[in-house]
Order: C-alpha cells, then sequence, then structure tokens
C-alpha cells in the first residue's frame, strides 16, 4: 500500500524507487527535495516511523496542516500545549465551614474542601447557632433566655440570675414542683413561681378567685371557700309548739338531711331534702322519757340515733336505734342498750375505721367510757379516761387515729383540750396525752374533721370570752398547724356552738341570750390568712335555742335549728341551706 503525504511519497515495504524519485539514504525523494533537505542523523528517523519514515524536517500530510499553512511550519497547537491540557496545580484541600449568618462563625456541622475558602466559609467552626448573627462564641449575653456566647450558660453577666419554672398555662404561676432553668429573665413558657397546683388550667392559681365549682381554684386545698352564704329563706320543719328545747342535730343522707329533734311525745326523725321538704313519714324512735338524741350518719342511707332515758330518779341508760332510710318508710331497728349504770348521759357517736364508736360520760363515778358498737351487739364498754371527758371527737390520721376531747386531768385544777392515740379494734387509748388548749383557762372543743388526717377545732376558753381555731394535723403525731383567733360580734351566750367539717372548711353557728340574732361562719382550714368569713346573721330576731350543721357537699350544707318566731312562745323547727350556688 503507498499513501501520498504532500510531495513525499512513502512506500511501505519495498527497496526499488519508484518512477521519478531517487533513493537518499534510504529514502525515495524527488530530486528537488534531494538537494534541499537533509535526512539528519539517523536517530531521527525513528521518531517518524508512524508516519512511513520520514525526517524530522519532512512537511507534515496534508491531513495533519490546516488549509493554507506552510508545510515547513507546524501550527500552535502543535507546539505548545493547550490550557485544557496543562496539568493542575499540585495541593492539599482544606476544610472550610459554612458561616450561614455572617457573624464570622462557621457551623461544625457543616464543611467544605478547598484549595482556598469559598465565599460563605470560614475557618471557625464554632457557632453553637448559625441563624442568629448575635450567637457567637465571645458574643455579648443579652437577658432573654438565649445564650449568646455559646457557653451552654443563659444570660450570665446580662442581670439577677434566678430560677424559672415550666408554666404550661401561662397564668404566671408555675407548676408545683417543677423542674427550674436559671436565667435573669423569664424564658418562653416559664415562671418565676412554682406554686401552681393545677398548670392546665389558668384560672387555677394561688390568689384566685373560687368558683362554686367543688374545685380548688386558689391552691390551698379547700373548695368553694369565701363564697358561702345562706341560700334561700329558712323552711319550716317542724310548726311551733312541736318541738321542746333540746340539741338538734342533722347529717347528711342521700339528697338531703336526716334531723333528730325532741317534743313532748319523744325523739323523732326526719329525712328532709334539700329544699326543705320531707320525705316519707316522720319515724318516732323513742317515748318521751329519751333525753339528749344525738344523730350519727353510718352509710349514705343509715343513720343511728342515740340518747339518754331516765330510768328512776337520776338514773340512766344509754341506748341506740338505727334508722335505714333505703326503705319507705324508713326501717328502724330495735332499741339495743349501750349502758345501762348510773347517770350515763350524753351518748354521741362518731364512725372510725369503719366502726362506730359511742361515747358518754358516766358523772357519778366522773369516768369517761367509750364503747364500740357494731349496731347488733353492745358488748362491754371500754374506759377511755379515768377522767370526765366531754365533747368527744374521733379523727382518722395518717399512720394513727386519734381521739379529742376536753376534760379535767387528775393532775390539773382546770379544764384544757387534749387528744390522745386510739386503736378501735381493741378499743384502747395511748397513754401519751398531747395538750391542744394553751392552758390559760377552762378549754372546750368541737372538733369537725375536715379530710384524712386532719381536723379543724373551735376552742372556747372561759365561757366565750375568747374563741381560738386551731388546725390540727395527726400523723404518727399530734400536731397544731396554726392557731387564730376568730373575731365573734358578740359573746357566747347559753347555746353551744354548732360545728361540721368538710372539703370546703369548717363551719361554726353560734347564738346569743335569748331574742337576739344568731350567727353562722365559716372558717376555712387551711386559708392562708386564717381568719373568719364574715358571719351571717339567721333566723332573724327569732330566739335560737339550738342548732346543728351538716354538709352534703362543699358546695351545700344545712343548719337545722330550732327557735321562737318573734313574738311567740313555743319553739318551731327551721332548716336553712347553706353554701353556694
Amino acid at each position: 500500500m503507498i499513501a501520498a503525504l504532500g510531495a513525499v511519497t512513502i512506500g511501505c515495504g519495498g527497496t526499488t524507487c519508484p518512477e521519478g524519485t531517487v533513493d537518499m539514504e534510504g529514502r525515495c525523494v524527488s530530486p528537488d527535495d534531494a538537494s534541499t533537505h537533509d535526512a539528519g542523523p539517523a536517530e531521527d528517523v525513528g521518531a517518524l516511523d508512524a508516519f512511513g519514515g520520514m525526517g524530522a524536517d519532512a512537511p507534515l500530510p496534508d491531513a495533519f496542516m490546516p488549509m493554507g499553512t506552510d508545510a515547513g511550519a507546524l501550527p500552535d497547537v502543535f507546539v505548545e500545549p493547550l490550557d485544557a491540557y496543562a496539568p493542575p496545580d499540585a495541593c492539599t484541600p482544606s476544610t472550610f465551614y459554612v458561616d450561614g449568618d455572617g457573624d464570622g462563625h462557621g457551623d461544625p456541622a457543616t464543611t467544605v474542601l478547598g484549595c482556598v475558602m469559598p465565599a460563605g466559609a470560614v475557618t471557625l467552626a464554632d457557632d453553637c447557632d448559625d441563624d442568629a448573627m448575635a450567637v457567637y462564641p465571645g458574643a455579648t449575653e443579652t437577658c432573654d433566655g438565649i445564650d449568646q456566647d455559646c457557653d451552654t450558660r443563659l444570660d450570665e453577666g446580662a442581670g439577677t440570675i434566678a430560677s424559672f419554672y415550666p408554666d404550661a398555662d401561662g397564668d404566671g404561676h408555675g407548676a408545683l414542683g417543677g423542674s427550674a432553668v436559671m436565667a435573669c429573665a423569664a424564658p418562653p413558657g416559664r415562671a418565676a413561681l412554682a406554686d401552681d397546683c393545677d398548670d392546665a388550667a389558668n384560672t387555677v392559681y394561688p390568689g384566685a378567685t373560687e368558683l362554686c365549682n367543688g374545685g380548688d381554684e386558689d391552691c390551698d386545698a379547700a373548695s368553694d371557700e369565701g363564697i358561702q352564704r345562706l341560700l334561700r329563706a329558712p323552711h319550716e320543719i317542724v310548726a311551733p309548739g312541736g318541738v321542746t328545747f333540746d340539741v338538734t342535730y342533722a347529717v347528711p343522707v342521700m339528697d338531703g338531711y336526716a334531723i333528730v329533734y325532741q317534743s313532748s311525745g319523744g325523739v323523732f326523725v326526719r329525712r328532709v331534702r334539700r329544699d326543705g321538704t320531707s320525705v316519707g313519714p316522720i319515724s318516732m324512735i323513742a317515748g318521751a322519757s329519751a333525753l339528749g338524741p344525738t344523730l350519727t350518719a353510718t352509710s349514705p342511707t343509715r343513720v343511728v340515733v342515740l340518747y339518754s332515758r331516765n330510768v328512776s330518779g337520776i338514773t340512766y341508760s344509754a341506748l341506740g336505734v338505727t334508722v335505714d332510710f333505703a326503705t319507705t318508710p324508713p326501717t328502724v331497728g330495735s332499741e339495743v342498750t349501750i349502758a345501762a349504770a348510773t347517770n350515763t348521759i350524753g351518748p354521741q357517736g362518731s364512725v372510725i375505721e369503719g366502726r362506730l364508736i359511742v361515747t358518754w360520760i358516766t358523772s357519778s363515778t366522773a369516768l369517761g367510757r367509750s364503747y364500740a358498737l357494731d349496731l347488733t351487739d353492745a358488748g362491754t364498754a371500754t374506759t377511755l379516761f379515768p377522767f370526765s371527758a366531754r365533747h368527744i371527737g374521733f379523727v382518722a390520721g395518717e399512720g394513727a387515729s386519734w381521739i379529742a376531747y376536753d376534760g379535767r386531768r387528775p393532775a390539773t385544777t382546770q379544764a384544757d383540750c387534749y387528744a390522745q392515740r386510739v386503736t378501735v379494734s381493741p378499743l384502747a387509748v395511748d397513754t401519751e396525752v398531747t395538750t391542744l388548749g394553751d392552758g390559760s383557762g377552762e378549754c372546750s372543743m368541737y372538733l369537725a374533721s375536715t379530710g384524712l388526717g386532719r381536723a379543724q377545732a373551735m376552742l372556747v376558753y372561759g365561757g366565750g370570752a375568747r374563741f381560738e381555731s386551731a388546725a390540727l394535723a395527726f400523723t404518727t403525731t399530734a400536731r397544731v398547724t396554726r392557731r387564730a383567733t376568730v373575731t365573734l360580734p358578740m359573746p357566747l351566750g347559753f347555746a353551744l356552738p354548732g360545728v361540721s367539717g368538710s372539703s370546703a372548711g369548717f363551719d361554726f353557728a353560734f347564738s346569743t341570750a335569748p331574742g337576739t340574732p344568731a350567727a353562722l361562719g365559716q372558717w376555712i382550714a387551711t386559708s392562708a390568712s386564717g381568719t373568719t368569713a364574715p358571719p351571717m346573721s339567721y333566723g332573724g330576731s327569732a330566739a335560737i335555742a339550738s342548732f346543728g350543721l351538716a354538709r352534703t357537699s362543699s358546695q351545700h350544707g344545712a343548719i337545722a335549728y330550732e327557735a321562737t318566731p318573734t313574738g311567740g312562745s313555743t319553739h318551731a323547727l327551721y332548716l336553712q341551706e347553706i353554701g353556694c350556688e
């Protein structure tokens, strides 16, 4: 095969030159070229073997020469390499960090590699918030709950550091027991106080206004306090002439109250709805010889009526009868003799640890005696105290049960108010005595339980010249957690206070001499102020002879009282609702 290269023809594998050419040192050239071209050294020939053995000075074939190019000169492209084919300079890439907010501090989590620092990148990798230009190491802290200088602390050096607590409902009071963060100002969703008892309700916090809803808006562990009042006009339960002077008791049952009262014909019990209407017939419990009836609720439908009976002369026995309002007419049980000793008077009941404890005074021997009654079997009486006691009440404590009373201890010359631990089965009283009074004078105590392990007591000193209220806590020891003087508008008269405790607080009622208005007040056991709500007058100008208090809930209760209407001469029985709506 023979290829034509310009004027140069290269043979492919022969020793004889074609016609019109001459052999020049092993090459076939035209006569003209033979005189002007020197084949050069032999070692140059090998470099062009690929082009058919042309010498170094041989012109390039047309296929390698652009049109119009002198065959004796190579194009630039074959003289100097193009830039695109130039080898890159040698470099070791560096790591840079993206600086998204332009504060000169990069995000350590976002990197780029390069021989030179790209735009938008820096060499520092210490920004803790690459979206905020004011946040970087060394930045000035401001009091805003943000860590400007990236040292994991908030607002240091920007103001007074304080604790702030979770405030989910935004009422300015943090969750009680919530975890704190330290800052010089409240971060979003936090408050400086940790006293909110319900951080999901912005109407509930210390100092909030109480609503009549059974809830505790002001976080004082009581419900509906401060908004209690007399509701509606009194309901006449027994017309004038149908009631004789004695103590009146009322207890909650079903949708209303059970009331015990005494008339010339004996002792009677009535069930009364909250609106004052009676339900079913009146139940007679005992005849005219029964005295001083008291009433104790043992279930939502059942009550126990306790009373004394004059046997002969000054001899009295203590008895009890159960009444169940689950049936119509109510089921009245058989009379049970609790004690037949001489002068066993004033029986009263308390339910403690599911048992009914009956207490009474045996005045002839100056012994206060107590008994556990199971409603069917009287059993044997147990002596509680070696001295006379009255106004006895029981409290179910936390880890122990307690009995509180007022009485005269043998070693003292004056009566005081006391508490002792008690076991129910078998019934026994611990020897250790806790004094609840102040020892300054004769103390009478009216006790009402306000919750597990807590009670409120009205302490009356000096025949009514001074009243005091005591909040009592009973765990394994009895403690008077607070005592506050109760200011009443008039001294106590001959009628004793009536008391009732509930989760709403502590109600009390008192009256003075016949013909003057009686008053009803409420003292809240857990109130921070330790004062009473203003007493409310009830009964008009009627002479109040006796009264009892009861509650069906924190929103509703009632006061039952005997009174002589203005201008009258006989007693009537009334029920007036108390509470809020």
